[in-house]
């Protein structure tokens, strides 16, 4: 406890503000704003900016040569997007909530990225946040296994109908933890498992030790689409990359063809295993993969399919019409609608697709296929400059637990539509600050 509070001490304001945001990260269903992901984190973040900037930076701020690239998007996307969204008829509701998600997600960046450089060395950074992570995540893990608990033993039902009317959640059947749905929590229990794994198992703290099992017990509990697909890309792009390391890519892809084999004969037990179990949410998305023989097949399996997997594909298909300049920002909820109507007309069917298309929100397609269907080949060049120099570049030990955390944020945004969500901005403000720290482009204060 000695140690959580230092955390709070002798330190300015902004710093404070940081630490609580941090904390928070995990709560992102509770109603502080009339949205359906509700991050209250950023409050802290914004405000922690707003001090930083008028305080220590005096209003001039030196960007380094990372966060320039983001400047370079956020600059280029106000008078491209607006323009082609002018020029296409998208609405201005959409335009403005694209810049309110985009600014979220910079605010965090900045001021995370200004906090993190207070800390003297990258073993001193690496060591503080990933311990204040592991606070934050510890109450949200513990809601998680009770509420798997009552889900999937004879613990009492109200405990989830407690948890879920404390944090928010509305899935009555799944496990929401200290989000609104089962997809969004667990991306928060990929995320974090890999801190607690370097917090348990390579400093030894027994604590962090079972806060890993029962995060990752949780994490496949939850049965998410997105997550596993998440999860499956991080470990190709783990894989690659070490192999990469080590100059010897004809055993990678030698490794790599034995690992997709055990992979499918593991996948056929699973299929087995849940034909014998009883009829549940989760068994019957297994028997159903198991009979899709094409990839039309998968897509129109049901409606989180066709979210995950369609809503993509749609956005690629808007690229690929409009591949220089894109259709504006925030402009793919409104050219969502004819691209379905006309190829994939089919996806009417599903609930979830019938809610997207009322409420106008499309969180659930892909960063890297939004980024190229809004705004083209130049702002998509802008934005993935940013994103891939901050995890590439940055100088983390040569761990393996911190090589799989920069691949899970690498593999993040193909399951992840908004620009606001503030996980993966605190990944990549920690990220490039080790670079930062390493090749000293930016005089700490």
């Amino acid at each position: 406890m000695s140690r959580f509070l230092s955390y709070f001490k002798t330190k300015s304001l902004a710093e404070q503000f940081c630490v609580l945001g941090l904390l928070l990260l995990p709560y992102d269903a509770l109603p502080v704003m009339p949205t359906h992901y509700r991050p209250i984190s950023v409050y802290f973040f914004s405000f922690a900016f707003v001090l930083f900037f008028f305080l220590e930076k005096k209003m001039q701020i030196v960007f380094d040569n990372i966060s320039k690239w983001l400047i370079y998007f956020f600059a280029y996307s106000i008078p491209a997007g607006i323009a082609t969204s002018l020029y296409y008829g998208n609405p201005l509701a959409n335009v403005t909530d694209h810049f309110a998600g985009f600014l979220m997600g910079l605010f965090t960046y900045l001021s995370l990225t200004f906090f993190f450089l207070h800390y003297e060395s990258v073993e001193k950074t690496i060591d503080q946040v990933t311990d204040i992570l592991s606070y934050a995540y510890t109450i949200p893990i513990i809601a998680c296994v009770l509420e798997m608990l009552a889900i999937y033993t004879p613990f009492p039902i109200s405990i989830k109908q407690v948890l879920n009317s404390f944090f928010g959640g509305w899935q009555s059947g799944r496990i929401c933890g200290s989000s609104s749905e089962t997809s969004w929590m667990a991306l928060h229990l990929l995320t974090i498992t890999p801190v607690l794994y370097y917090r348990g198992f390579c400093i030894r703290e027994r604590n962090r030790k079972i806060l890993f099992v029962c995060a990752t017990t949780t994490f496949l509990a939850c049965a998410s689409l997105s997550g596993f697909l998440i999860l499956a890309i991080a470990c190709i792009i783990f894989y690659l990359y070490q192999s990469a390391i080590k100059k010897n890519l004809a055993a990678a892809v030698l490794k790599l063809v034995f690992l997709v084999a055990s992979l499918w004969g593991a996948s056929n037990l699973l299929v087995y295993a849940a034909s014998q179990m009883e009829s549940s949410y989760f068994t019957v998305r297994i028997q159903n993969f198991s009979t899709a023989l094409s990839l039309d097949e998968m897509l129109f399996l049901d409606g989180s399919v066709f979210v995950r997997v369609g809503f993509p594909l749609i956005a690629l298909q808007i690229f690929f019409d409009h591949p220089f300049f894109g259709t504006g920002a925030g402009s793919f909820a409104f050219m969502f609608r004819d691209y379905l109507l006309t190829n994939f007309h089919e996806a009417l069917n599903y609930e979830e697709v019938l809610l997207y298309l009322k409420t106008g929100t499309m969180a659930n397609t892909t960063i890297y296929a939004k980024v190229f269907s809004e705004f083209g080949l130049i702002g998509a060049f802008l934005f993935l400059r940013f994103y891939f120099s901050s995890i590439i570049n940055a100088s983390i030990p040569q761990n393996s637990v911190f090589l799989f955390w920069g691949a899970l944020f690498l593999a993040l945004p193909f399951q992840q539509g908004s620009y606001a969500y503030l996980p993966m901005w605190v990944g990549l403000a920690l990220f490039s600050t080790l670079y930062l720290k390493d090749r000293a482009n930016l005089r700490l204060k």
